[in-house]
């Protein structure tokens, strides 16, 4: 399954121009590089023109984004590539927090500063690591689930990569929630990886051999429409409110999403917010560069910085969509 998302083509031009190879402009303005771990999706092609838009109200020079294309040892390349090319500042979408560590290692030996958003590197010295709390968007799936079964049942927890720590936390987040506050909801967790084929083949399976009263997944743009089919076909899509619906519960936003909340298809919508992860990459990086201090505490852009294991960590909320305020302006599914 490919997604289309239809997207203004001066802006696309604009931002994802050369995206195909891992060339980079030797253009004397442009300082800053950002790597991008696909643009097959709406929300990471969403996040590429945010970035592009946010550098441009900052008068960060910003070069085309490196595509990764799914590929850590591409995303690794063309890092590396960048700081041949003499970039004052790196902005990372990790793929893998393991591989793409020697690329930042490298960043550090040439005195670049690092940002990464979304996911983090798991070594290296990166500045700041632009993210939500993915165990917190876990428990707040969790509590969802919980409440909608009334403590007792069964749910698929539908997990990404565990091989990231985007999916390690987001499905501990949820298991460990589970275990405390409601006992007497069983977990089946089974590896999606990020795929919609993958959650495809695992969502029907177990939904057509197992007893399971509700879905967890860590990603709806990824498995939005293979659970959908999956319940449709063992008679258990019904929407909110009927008497055989299953609760569902997912982590995005995309607008397909919010629409999925408006019919009744998922009871809940962890909305990450792509436009601050814009703002505060592009933030971070220009402070960095400008070698301004980093500390924890409160940001001008209403997140609150962390230490952790010696690394800053700039989590951003993010809110809880339900029928009650899908059509809030503000998220980004509705921009």
């Amino acid at each position: 399954m490919r997604f289309r998302w239809l997207i203004p083509a001066a802006a696309l031009a604009l931002t994802v121009a050369g995206c195909g190879n891992t060339e980079v402009s030797a253009s004397g303005d442009a300082e800053v590089a950002f790597s991008i771990r696909t643009l097959d999706d709406r929300s990471q092609s969403l996040q590429a023109i945010l970035v592009e838009q946010q550098a441009q109200a900052r008068g960060v020079d910003l070069l085309p984004v490196m595509n990764a294309n799914g590929d850590p040892a591409k995303q690794n390349q063309d890092v590396k590539t960048a700081l041949s090319r003499g970039v004052k500042g790196l902005i990372i979408n990790p793929l893998d927090g393991a591989a793409i560590v020697p690329a930042v290692e490298e960043a550090n030996e040439a005195g670049v500063p690092v940002v990464t958003i979304d996911s983090s590197a798991s070594g290296g010295q990166v500045a700041m690591a632009v993210q939500a709390d993915n165990r917190q968007l876990g428990a707040q799936a969790c509590e969802a689930i919980g409440s909608a079964l009334h403590g007792q049942g069964a749910v698929l927890n539908l997990q990404g990569d565990l091989a990231g720590n985007v999916g390690v936390e987001r499905s501990a987040g949820f298991t460990d929630c589970i275990a405390e506050k409601f006992p007497g909801i069983d977990v089946v967790s089974k590896q999606m990886e990020w795929s919609p084929e993958k959650c495809a083949e695992v969502a029907q399976t177990v939904l057509s051999t197992t007893d399971i009263d509700a879905v967890y997944s860590a990603s709806e743009i990824i498995c939005l429409k293979p659970v959908s089919n999956a319940l449709r076909s063992v008679g258990k899509l019904a929407p909110l409110g009927a008497t055989n619906h299953v609760p569902f519960v997912a982590i995005d936003g995309s607008s397909q999403g919010l629409d999925a909340v408006r019919d009744g298809v998922l009871d809940g919508l962890i909305s990450q917010p792509r436009d601050r992860y814009a703002q505060a990459a592009v933030y971070w990086i220009d402070k960095a560069m400008n070698q301004l201090p980093i500390q924890e505490g409160p940001t001008p852009h209403g997140s609150e910085v962390a230490e952790i294991d010696g690394a800053y960590v700039d989590n951003i909320p993010a809110p809880m969509v339900t029928k009650a305020n899908v059509d809030e302006p503000s998220l980004w599914g509705n921009q």
